[in-house]
């Protein structure tokens, strides 16, 4: 597994409950395989907004969204693309830097 820096970028999944997801064990096996400079958690919040705001705030790459915050997400976010907004709800949050 690479190191991690300063320059590694960090990736999650956002839910409540998710304390029993495998998604990081799958997703830091893949950027292992390729080389990729991420790290991917898991975090449970209680409060989206909050949740959104530490995710600018830190610099993450993006997110995974489940329920409960896959509708309530999208008051939070600068843009939401048509698919998301058609269906109203989102479930990948990419955060492109700046707060």
């Amino acid at each position: 597994m690479t190191k991690i820096s300063a320059t590694t970028r960090l990736c999650a999944s956002i839910a409540n409950p998710n304390k029993a997801t495998k998604a990081p064990g799958m997703h830091n096996a893949g950027f292992g395989m390729v080389g990729a400079d991420l790290r991917y958690t898991a975090f449970q919040p209680e409060l989206i907004g909050a949740a959104i705001a530490a995710i600018q705030a830190l610099d993450f790459a993006g997110v995974t969204m489940s329920q409960p915050f896959t509708q309530d997400v999208m008051a939070h976010l600068d843009a939401i693309d048509d698919t998301a907004r058609a269906i109203g709800a989102v479930n990948v949050v990419h955060h492109s830097g700046g707060p």
